[in-house]
């Protein structure tokens, strides 16, 4: 799944998508984001329909610096199937992740989106998130 979102983030020119990609994918799982204490799936009829990956704020003091509540949870990865967009999952993913940053005692959660992607800024936006910080890039070819 992280994969695939990397692959339809790619399409905006947030990401490149290159032959590694994969395997850096499973690094940086392995080395940053486990054990995934704060990750949950969503099924649909039986069937892993999403995912959310979420730094606990042991873990997100390396972004943490950018507001003024303390601490801060980061939620780093979330993809929802294609073919089950638009039936809450995303919606209900992102309920879990909130309700359990609250119930660990982090007031504010952080998150990066792909803001050419037609579906991210709408999705986050209904969910109470504001922007931040802006980040410009060009790319040169």
């Amino acid at each position: 799944m992280y994969e695939r979102l990397v692959a339809y983030d790619a399409q905006f020119g947030w990401v490149t998508v290159r032959e590694a990609t994969g395997r850096c994918l499973r690094e940086s799982l392995e080395s940053e984001m486990l054990p995934l204490d704060w990750c949950w799936l969503a099924e649909v009829d039986g069937a892993v329909a999403g995912l959310v990956i979420v730094q606990p704020p042991s873990r997100s003091t390396w972004i943490s610096h950018v507001v003024n509540e303390e601490p801060a949870a980061y939620l780093g990865t979330m993809y929802v199937e294609p073919s089950v967009r638009g039936r809450g999952v995303g919606a209900a993913l992102a309920d879990v992740a909130h309700q359990q940053a609250a119930a660990q005692g982090a007031p504010v959660m952080l998150l990066h989106h792909a803001l050419p992607n037609p579906l991210s800024t709408p999705f986050w936006a209904r969910r109470g998130y504001r922007p931040l910080m802006t980040q410009w890039i060009r790319h040169l070819r």
